[in-house]
């Protein structure tokens, strides 16, 4: 039903307001109470008659007062000035009295006051004078806009909203960007809630007679409405909240209003179907029926003149907060009155706002779309919003916030619910699809909501069915993951399906699916469904018996609790009893796929070994214990034997009996190995290496296997040393060159000495020749390290590499912290170390074909992980000061060059130095862009090396990116970098200066100097280039350009300045409490210039005001005195 809005006139007449909400009866008020005639409104008289309406009784008490008072209602249909409460509204509350000569601002800001009180306090002062009352509520709104104008009784007379609107601006403090509604602090937050709730508890308590007068509603809307038409941001904010407020108040109130209609109709309905002689009941309630309609229909358009007037002009306002509080209040409007809301007409601002171009904006939408879908009621009324706006639903999980990806997942799954009902075949398979390729997303929680969304349409595949075939459910998940070709992320896919999907839980099923031989009765997997199946139990029982997240997704929480903690426990038991019986068969059957082996392993490594403790396990622990033998035996990958190691030490860690069978079993292995690998190494070097290809393939394998144990278990008793490092350090001696692949195994198997060695020192063998002997170790394989990584085998010389650098991080200086003995064993990092380490990295790591690597490629995404893993390397020896800051020079001048490919392993070095030291960081940054400036412009004429500088100034913006927008915080690192570069551009070569286009490069920073740090840079320009100041000549236009960027004007200047105690307080506190400083912190973000007085030393020295602070205050405490 359409409902006619009359338009708000912005000025009246002195005499009488604009009254934009009347009745269409005039008389309406009148009539009902002169037709009902009551007199007297005793207890009896009243049980006897209907009860009638507050409004009816209000009115009808209103024109008793009349006769008998000096006063008179002034105009019809509003409350006369007699003091009283209407007896409509419930009983006031007792409380605490209210200091009656505070301001409503005031009382509702501290909050010390019920908002009950407060409303029943205004409704009582408005029944004594109205305008003094609706005054102090103007007055109230124009406080909260952080307006220090005051609303005087003429303007309430005059009832010009325009001009009052005018005077307020002007009042207006615009300097100031901060208003109430925005404040930090939890006493504004308390504020904006009070702020709200005041204005639904005033408009609660009127809704029995005040807002059907005509005057206190016109009034407040009328000035709502010109303030959110206003320029000033504070006032449209503050406008917008408190009308969509009294919207929702007044939405409950049409609501209620419908209710009473709806019940006396009712009962209209039933008195005249008794066909009685006596009408007076009937037209009582055909007058009371005909009074909730007018008072409905009153309130049905101030909503719509409120809609119209301020929510369609602010939901597409500048400011993201007002368009988040329009699509709030809107969704709370179509819960409690979607008669009126909840239509196509009020859903496409919904729709429309669904593109904003702010996140948070796009959530407020969402969160308002969810609830609707949720009520099966409501979905008659989407169902022209849905198809209309599917694509973008659709489109927005891949929202780039993904909390909002997680709410349109949320609201598809409603419609997906509903695709046999009220939105049959909306959803396509091929739209669907996109949705189930969110499980392998790093946002955990989308991946849980795109799982439980997966989870739909695998129980749809068994047909609705009440007992649901387990196995068909496994056949569709392994067809889904195949079908995404990311095999590699397996773990993504059970992460986002553990807690919403028992079935990757179901490991009984899984295992008798794998062991199912296919014949013409069972459909089995092939094998590349049974691969993958392996893929997700592997994974699913390591889910359950540790929790952790995959490599890439973290979660929020930080802590366990107990009861998880006995879950793992338990889910670890029920693994153990399931697998100890099925895992041999499994690992007899895929023994060839060496993937498979690998997963299957994985799962003994969880086992809780008390199971076995059981005499019904007994065979089954025997059987496992042969199968791993048998693999290591017959298995020369890597990684099969690495997991064969790893899983000999899961199950002999522990002090039960059970663990004497495995124990015994590993040293047999062990043994055996070691006495296979001795053999095959005296063959080996009996002939000086000359072997045919079986022996050598006889002593690789060994080699292997050797390596493998020493991974996870100490073979020191058996001397392995003697035997593995002469392959490295004496491969000269040999009759053919060694095969890089035995250079590489020993490489590794000698390090895994040192490393068994040290802990044995560490563990309490504190002998001095143990000590010594390790300590000569170390050397020995350091050298040759040295010597490997100058090989031009890129695998030989990588070991070597990544050796080195563990070896120099695990003896640095913190192999001595808790064992004194052990201080000997440092290594110091010599300066022809660290030039050998930078080479490697120029030779391996950033080369000229990083712009070849194919990412679609898997063999050169392996070669770019080698690359990553050796920068890493490099970088973590500079972190934990095994290099000093200054190595990180070569690492740094990169960072734009290769942003895509090591770009987060550079930054992260960068944060890494900046806070070990500033200073050395910022030398150091400063040396890459000298090196990388050199390097372009050191052969190119000086009046074309400004062409050359593109490079340069991207490294330094990166530079200035990594810095963050905290300038206090990073000031000293960029004014340090501006005095190198100034010092680098003023070199000089004769009469000429070579490097001062690098002051352009320095201009690309200024904007990260805080004012008072850009007259200092300015006094160290002046000081290196003072003989240039008044030369005119075309050569020094980069030190006239670099001065301009640092001028600063004198109103930045007084904007800027503060005390030197707060500087001085800010520097000393940077770094320690940089995280707990508030963003609203005003003395942290301005710190006071300083004087240039302050800066002149004697003899013309430079001084870093940065570093001797304390000088500088004594300087200005005598000058003081």
């Amino acid at each position: 039903m359409a409902i006619a809005v009359t338009k708000m006139t912005d000025t009246s007449s002195s005499s009488s307001p604009a009254r934009p909400m009347r009745l269409a009866k005039q008389g309406a008020i009148e009539s009902i109470s002169s037709f009902i005639g009551v007199k007297s409104r005793s207890p009896s008289n009243a049980s006897s008659k209907i009860s009638e309406s507050p409004q009816s009784f209000i009115r009808d008490s209103k024109r008793s007062l009349g006769n008998s008072s000096t006063e008179s209602v002034a105009k019809r249909g509003r409350i006369s000035a007699v003091r009283g409460r209407p007896r409509g509204r419930p009983p006031r509350q007792p409380s605490a009295p209210v200091d009656t000569t505070a301001s409503l601002f005031s009382l509702v800001r501290d909050g010390k006051a019920s908002l009950v009180q407060l409303a029943d306090d205004w409704i009582e002062n408005y029944m004594n004078d109205r305008e003094v009352a609706v005054m102090d509520l103007l007055q109230y709104f124009i406080s909260s806009c952080g307006c220090k104008g005051v609303v005087s009784l003429d303007m309430v007379q005059s009832a010009d909203f325009i001009l009052l609107v005018r005077r307020m601006t002007e009042d207006f403090d615009e300097e100031s960007v901060d208003y109430p509604l925005i404040l930090a602090g939890s006493q504004w937050r308390r504020f904006r809630q009070n702020f709200c709730d005041f204005i639904t508890t005033l408009v609660r308590q009127c809704q029995y007679s005040i807002i059907y007068d005509q005057y206190m509603m016109d009034s407040v809307i009328s000035l709502l409405t010109h303030l959110a038409d206003s320029h000033a941001r504070a006032f449209r904010h503050t406008a917008t909240l408190a009308a969509m407020k009294m919207v929702t108040a007044l939405a409950e109130i049409a609501v209620r209003l419908d209710q009473s209609l709806s019940s006396v109709t009712q009962q209209f309905e039933n008195e005249r179907s008794r066909q009685r002689k006596s009408n007076q009941r009937l037209e009582a309630l055909q007058q009371k029926k005909q009074e909730y309609t007018e008072n409905k229909d009153e309130i049905v358009n101030m909503i719509e003149y409120l809609f119209q007037s301020i929510f369609v002009q602010r939901y597409k306002d500048v400011v993201p907060d007002i368009r988040c509080i329009c699509v709030t209040e809107l969704g709370v409007w179509m819960l409690s009155y979607p008669e009126h809301f909840l239509v196509d007409a009020r859903l496409k601002y919904i729709g429309w706002t669904l593109y904003d171009k702010v996140g948070e904006v796009r959530m407020k939408c969402l969160k308002t779309l969810l609830p609707l879908y949720e009520e099966e009621q409501f979905t008659s009324n989407l169902k022209m919003f849905t198809p209309k706006f599917k694509t973008r639903l659709l489109s927005m999980v891949l929202d780039r916030e993904p909390e909002n990806g997680v709410l349109a997942i949320k609201i598809l799954m409603k419609i997906y619910r509903q695709t046999d009902g009220s939105f049959p075949g909306l959803l396509t398979i091929k739209e669907c699809d996109a949705i189930y390729a969110c499980v392998y997303a790093a946002h955990r929680g989308l991946a849980l909501t795109a799982g439980e969304f997966f989870l739909l349409d695998l129980a749809s595949a068994t047909g609705r069915k009440r007992k649901v075939d387990v196995r068909n459910v496994l056949f569709k998940l392994v067809d889904f993951h195949i079908r995404s070709n990311i095999h590699t992320h397996t773990a993504f896919l059970v992460d986002a399906l553990f807690e919403s999907c028992d079935y990757v839980r179901n490991w009984s099923a899984m295992t008798d699916l794998l062991l199912l031989e296919s014949d013409d009765e069972n459909r089995a997997l092939d094998e590349r469904g049974e691969s993958t199946l392996i893929d997700i139990m592997a994974f699913s029982v390591k889910q359950a018996s540790t929790g952790e997240p995959p490599a890439g997704r973290t979660v929020s929480k930080k802590y366990i609790t107990q009861r998880e903690h006995r879950q793992w426990l338990e889910d670890q038991e029920r693994i153990t009893e399931h697998f100890a019986m099925t895992l041999p068969q499994l690992l007899h059957k895929f023994v060839v796929n060496t993937q498979d082996v690998i997963n299957l392993l994985t799962i003994a490594q969880y086992f809780h070994m008390n199971v076995y403790a059981a005499s019904v396990y007994s065979n089954p622990l025997e059987s496992l214990l042969k199968c791993i033998e048998e693999l290591f035996a017959k298995h020369t990958d890597e990684e099969v034997l690495a997991n064969c190691s790893k899983t000999y030490e899961c199950l002999c860690s522990g002090q039960l009996p059970v663990h004497v069978r495995s124990v015994v079993t590993r040293s047999k292995l062990i043994d055996s190995t070691v006495l296979k690998f001795r053999e095959d190494m005296q063959n080996f070097n009996a002939n000086f290496g000359k072997v045919d290809d079986e022996d050598f393939a006889s002593t690789l394998a060994s080699l292997r296997r050797v390596e493998a144990l020493y991974q996870c278990h100490d073979l020191s008793k058996w001397k392995i040393w003697d035997m593995a490092f002469p392959l490295i350090r004496n491969s000269d001696d040999y009759a053919q060159p060694i095969d890089h692949n035995l250079v590489v195994l020993a490489t590794r198997t000698c390090f895994w000495i040192l490393l068994w060695d040290l802990l044995a020192i560490e563990n309490g063998n504190l002998e001095e020749e143990a000590i010594s002997s390790l300590k000569h170790r170390l050397a020995e394989l350091v050298t040759c390290c040295r010597t490997m990584i100058l090989s031009n085998l890129g695998e030989v010389a990588g070991t070597a590499y990544l050796v080195l650098c563990d070896l120099l991080l695990i003896f640095g200086w913190t192999v001595g912290q808790e064992v004194a003995e052990l201080k000997t064993l440092i290594y110091v990092v010599k300066p022809d170390l660290e030039d050998e380490l930078q080479a490697f990295l120029g030779k391996w790591v950033f080369c000229s074909d990083h712009t070849d690597i194919d990412r679609n490629d898997p063999d050169q995404i392996e070669i770019l992980r080698k690359r990553r893993s050796f920068l890493a390397s490099y970088s973590k020896l500079i972190v934990w000061s095994v290099l000093s800051i200054r190595c990180a020079t070569e690492v740094f001048k990169h960072y734009a060059e290769y942003y895509n490919d090591y770009g987060e392993i550079i930054k992260m070095t960068i944060v890494k130095c900046r806070e070990k030291d500033k200073i050395a960081c910022a030398r150091s940054m400063t040396d890459a862009l000298c090196s990388l400036y050199q390097k372009l412009c050191g052969n190119v004429p000086p009046e074309e090396r400004a062409d050359n500088l593109a490079p340069v100034r991207e490294l330094i913006r990166r530079f200035g990116t990594s810095m963050g927008t905290d300038l206090v915080r990073c000031r000293e690192l960029v004014v340090m970098i501006h005095r190198c570069g100034i010092i680098f551009a003023s070199q000089r070569d004769g009469h000429e200066l070579p490097n001062i286009h690098f002051l352009e490069v320095l201009s690309e920073t200024c904007n990260k100097l805080l004012p008072q740090d850009k007259k200092l840079v300015l006094l160290y320009l002046n000081e290196a280039f003072g003989f240039a100041e008044a030369n005119d000549d075309n050569r020094f236009r980069p030190l006239m350009m670099f001065k301009e960027a640092l001028s600063l004007g004198d109103e930045e200047q007084q904007r800027t300045t503060v005390s030197v105690s707060t500087l001085v307080a800010n520097d000393s506190t940077m770094q320690s409490s940089a995280a707990k400083r508030p963003r609203n912190d005003d003395s942290a973000a301005t710190p006071r210039s300083i004087s240039v007085s302050t800066l002149t030393g004697a003899g013309g020295r430079e001084i870093n005001p940065l570093l001797e602070v304390d000088e500088m205050l004594e300087d200005e405490a005598d000058q003081s005195l």
